[in-house]
C-alpha cells in the first residue's frame, strides 16, 4: 500500500505474487485493517465525494470496507448526484448491496429553507441583505446551495446585495450567473433537441406550467409525443 515505507524500514518483505482475485482481496483487507487500526487511537470520518464518478473497483473496495465497520470507530460518508445514478450503473448496484447492511443510512439533501438563506449569505459575505432580497434569492434558487453561492457572488460583484426588489419574487431582476448557465447547459446538452425545445417553451410559461398549455404552445412538429418529452425531462431532473 505504501511503498515509501520500504525506504524507512529494513527487512520488509515485498508482497507475494498472487492471482488477481487474491491480490484484490489482500489489498482490500490491508486498507480495511489499516483504517481500523488507525481508528483505535482516534475516531475517523472518511468522506468520499462524487461517488457517481467512481469506478467499479473503487466501489467494491467501499463495499468491502462497509462490511468491516462493525465495532470500529470509523464513519464513512459518501456523496453522489442521484440524477447521475441509475440502478444499472456501478454505483446503483453498489447502493443496492449497501442498503442490505444494518449500518447503512441514506439521507437526501434538499434545498435550504428560506429562514437559513440569511445565515448562508452572512457566512459567504459578512453582510445580511434586506429581507425582501433574501426572499427573492430563495425563490430564485429554491435554496440550492450551489445556486445560492453563485447568485450571491454575482449580486455582490454588481453591488446589489443591499437593494430590495419591488416585489418579493424578483426573479427577472436577479439575473442568472454564468456559472449556473454553464451547469444547466451541460445538463441540457444531454437531452434531445425536441426535449430542449419543449423545455424552452415551458420556461416561458414560468416556474410552474400546465401540460395542456405547453401542448398548445408546442404543437409538436418533431413527431415526438409531448408526454415522452416530459418523461425525458423528469428523468433528467430538469423539471
Amino acid at each position: 500500500m505504501i511503498p515509501e515505507v520500504l525506504s524507512v524500514l529494513d527487512g520488509v518483505q515485498p508482497a507475494p505474487e498472487l492471482e488477481p482475485d487474491q491480490a484484490r482481496f489482500r489489498l482490500f483487507d490491508s486498507v480495511a485493517g489499516f483504517l481500523k487500526r488507525a481508528s483505535e487511537d482516534s475516531p475517523i470520518v472518511l468522506v468520499l465525494d462524487d461517488l457517481h464518478w467512481a469506478d467499479r473497483s473503487s466501489l467494491l473496495l467501499l463495499e468491502f470496507l462497509a462490511r468491516q465497520l462493525n465495532g470500529s470507530r470509523i464513519l464513512v460518508i459518501g456523496t453522489y448526484r442521484d440524477d447521475e445514478t441509475t440502478p444499472e450503473s456501478p454505483l446503483g448496484e453498489s447502493l443496492a448491496r449497501l442498503a442490505r447492511m444494518a449500518s447503512f443510512q441514506r439521507q437526501q439533501l434538499m434545498g435550504l429553507p428560506s429562514e437559513d438563506v440569511g445565515s448562508f449569505v452572512l457566512q459567504e459575505t459578512g453582510f445580511t441583505p434586506p429581507e425582501a432580497l433574501l426572499t427573492a434569492i430563495h425563490a430564485h434558487t429554491e435554496g440550492n446551495p450551489f445556486f445560492l453561492g453563485e447568485v450571491i457572488r454575482y449580486l455582490a460583484d454588481l453591488g446589489r446585495l443591499d437593494e430590495a426588489p419591488d416585489d418579493s419574487s424578483g426573479f427577472e431582476n436577479l439575473g442568472v450567473p454564468q456559472g449556473i448557465r454553464d451547469v444547466i447547459g451541460q445538463r441540457l446538452i444531454r437531452l434531445t433537441e425536441s426535449c430542449n425545445v419543449a423545455l424552452a417553451a415551458a420556461s416561458v410559461i414560468g416556474q410552474e406550467f400546465e401540460f395542456s398549455l405547453l401542448e398548445t404552445l408546442t404543437e409538436s412538429p418533431y413527431g415526438v409525443d409531448l408526454l415522452d418529452l416530459m418523461d425525458e425531462a423528469i428523468s433528467a431532473r430538469m423539471i
